[in-house]
């Protein structure tokens, strides 16, 4: 499929996905199987053994869409919770209106921090699509590092544009709102709540320790590992296991359960 093909399917499918979106969750209901062994599997069971109405925080949401892995059972199961997205052109354009129906699902424009303000994040400067836009992140040094490799230059080459040769020319900084857990929490009226689901670009770790996970105490909390450091990553499972968490990888992803349910040892093994 040519890269205007696929933008065009992404529009007509995020038009049908808020206008009917218990039309979604019926098919995946009786028609989705999600591939044996991966992240999605690892939802879908944990989703039925907690029941209807999980509660979700997603941090680093973007579009709620195009490859992610909670729409599906968000609809499916009737999930409430909070999705956050600081990219303004994401949340408006894609992010707002697939939920808007919604309401269960609160969507916030912010990035998450250790408390109120602002800051700078920094996205790709030449392109708006998914692929440009699920790069964005705090660390400039980090995001123009990214804009070299081969991922990158398929992507921008599939969607036929440049990437600068001017490397500060391919970044540009857009100031976004900021909000804490604290206040993220209190404003949705969620005292409690059973998944933390992170994808932040490198500062998933710092997610996690902003959520204080050992005292708010989700049951699964699911982070990139991808861009992490190794003493990063090594930290942030020990952190978990620490907390009381069994802590596992799949793929780009490490996901930790607090007293697994019987349905999830397949995944994690011998529950710590």
């Amino acid at each position: 499929m040519t890269y205007r093909l696929q933008a065009l399917y992404d529009r007509l499918r995020l038009h049908v996905a808020a206008r009917f979106g218990p039309l979604f969750g019926s098919w995946y209901r009786h028609f989705h199987t999600p591939p044996t062994g991966s992240l999605s599997e690892l939802l879908s069971l944990f989703s039925r053994a907690l029941g209807p109405g999980l509660t979700v925080v997603q941090i680093g949401a973007n579009d709620g869409l195009k490859r992610d892995p909670l729409h599906k059972y968000i609809r499916r199961d009737g999930w409430r919770g909070i999705l956050v997205e600081p990219q303004r052109q994401v949340y408006e354009h894609w992010l707002a209106p697939l939920h808007g129906r919604n309401p269960r699902i609160e969507t916030v424009n912010a990035a998450l921090g250790p408390e109120d303000g602002e800051t700078e994040l920094w996205c790709v400067a030449f392109s708006e699509a998914r692929w440009a836009t699920g790069l964005a992140s705090f660390d400039r040094a980090r995001l123009q590092e990214v804009l070299e490799m081969d991922h990158a230059c398929r992507e921008a080459a599939r969607e036929g544009v440049a990437i600068p040769v001017d490397r500060d020319a391919r970044v540009r900084p857009e100031r976004v709102q900021v909000v804490s857990p604290t206040t993220l929490l209190a404003n949705a009226g969620l005292d409690t709540f059973d998944l933390l689901f992170i994808d932040t670009e490198g500062f998933d770790f710092e997610v996690i320790k902003l959520f204080d996970v050992a005292n708010t105490r989700p049951r699964m909390v699911v982070w990139e590992n991808d861009h992490l450091s190794k003493e990063d990553a090594r930290a942030c499972t020990r952190h978990l296991q620490d907390a009381g968490y069994n802590v596992t990888q799949l793929g780009p992803n490490s996901c930790a359960v607090r007293e697994p349910p019987a349905q999830l040892e397949s995944f994690l093994g011998h529950p710590r």
